[in-house]
């Protein structure tokens, strides 16, 4: 197996240094012709196989390993924006954030780490982890890097100390040299084989590239531009705007749990809403499309789960994500978390963090919304419009004083529920 070679770092993203040797050429150029070969057969049992489904597939044309890295990964990105404004604005504008805002993780945005974003594992692990357990997720995607790296790591791996972030990744070149076999022996449906070798491609060939996504400014067009790729649809592109590109404006209108979250916070009086137990600062933070900057060691009980989920990884028959448009998301399904209560939260009177807080009277129900206390305590309670809590335009009423730091108030919203 050929091992990566060293790297360093220039202007943030991630080159390769490349020997010149005339005997490294001459293997260099040997590996490369076999990869095409490799790639070409993959390539024209899909063209086969989508003539037989009446699909043509056009032929593509890989970049260099060089050039599919630029494509690939950069250096994390950086905020442009101040954590500590954004905290500053949303209690000048809600009382009830100045009582929450020292207990609610905000690891994604406050986080020092310098390890590269590479958005193609971000897109990957996020197609991997749809519509089943975190814990069944967590599993294939140790199978799906087995696939490349099975004589480096074990079968059945030491779950509490094993890093996720820590695990290799395939690049492009390598996902569409792999078998169809093999990615369905390590558990993947085949809809997600389509969408990971879909991504491949499109990174591979250069038609997606994270560094013109990054310059984009209209969050709309980032968007459109990730949901067109196969298996990516609006709240993926959403939670991979707010987590892996680190933008501070992002509601997503599909999601259950910041919907539910909203109506709690909105019957919540000047106390503010009670966090959940688990979802407290010290262990705050990690969501669908969120990189954990520990280890996250699981119970003895779900590591069992994990060891079960990893022997049976092959035979998932979970449904499969949607191509675009993902209907509303319940988060707590997503990620595995099991709502221990009715979801109704405790409004308890404590004492406020801000002496001043107690004094300020809640923001009414902005008018706009159409909604009132007995609507919400409805849709709390069960009775939703069409399977959500509230409508596209009624969240946006409701958050509209947040603006433009809305990915700062997601994350208090996910923690009412979690």
């Amino acid at each position: 197996m050929r091992l990566s070679p060293p790297s360093f770092v220039v202007e943030g993203v991630v080159a390769t240094i490349r020997s010149r040797s005339p005997r490294s050429r001459r293997s260099k150029q040997r590996s490369h012709r076999q990869s095409r070969a490799i790639i070409a057969r993959n390539l024209a049992d899909r063209r086969a196989k989508g003539k037989d489904e009446g699909i043509e597939s056009e032929p593509i044309k890989l970049l260099s390993d060089d050039e599919i890295q630029f494509c690939t990964t950069i250096a994390r990105p950086t905020l442009k924006f101040s954590v500590q404004e954004a905290l500053d604005h949303l209690c000048a504008a809600d009382v009830r954030f100045a009582r929450l805002r020292h207990k609610v993780g905000l690891r994604s945005f406050t986080s020092t780490s310098t390890k590269p974003l590479n958005l193609f594992q971000t897109l990957c692990t996020s197609i991997l982890g749809q519509q089943i357990s975190w814990l069944a997720a967590r599993a294939i995607l140790y199978k799906f890097t087995r696939i490349w790296w099975g004589a480096e790591l074990p079968e059945k791996p030491d779950w509490g100390t094993l890093a996720r972030d820590a695990l290799p990744f395939p690049t492009p070149r390598q996902v569409l040299e792999a078998s169809e076999e093999s990615m369905r022996a390590a558990g993947l449906s085949f809809s997600k084989i389509r969408y990971v070798r879909g991504l491949a491609e499109k990174f591979g060939s250069g038609q997606m590239d994270v560094r013109q996504l990054l310059a984009e400014e209209d969050e709309g067009e980032i968007v459109k531009k990730l949901v067109e790729l196969k298996g990516v649809g609006v709240w993926t592109a959403q939670m991979c705007m707010m987590f892996a590109l680190r933008l501070p404006n992002i509601l997503s209108h599909g999601d259950l749990g910041i919907q539910k979250g909203m109506v709690i916070w909105y019957l919540a009086g000047p106390e503010g809403p009670t966090i959940r137990a688990d979802s407290r600062k010290a262990q705050a933070g990690t969501r669908p499309g969120e990189e954990s900057d520990s280890t996250s060691a699981p119970t003895v009980g779900e590591a069992d789960q994990l060891n079960a989920a990893l022997a049976e990884a092959s035979t998932q028959t979970r449904v499969d994500a949607v191509v675009s448009g993902d209907p509303p998301v319940d988060t707590a399904v997503v990620a595995g978390v099991v709502d221990a209560s009715s979801g109704t939260a405790s409004n308890a009177r404590r004492p406020s963090a801000d002496p001043s807080a107690m004094d300020r009277d809640v923001p009414l129900i902005p008018a706009d919304s159409g909604l009132t206390v007995r609507i919400l305590q409805e849709r709390r309670n069960g009775k939703k419009i069409k399977g959500a809590y509230l409508t596209p335009a009624e969240m946006d009423s409701l958050a509209k004083a947040w603006h433009p730091y809305e990915s700062i108030a997601s994350l208090f919203m996910w923690s009412l529920i979690d």
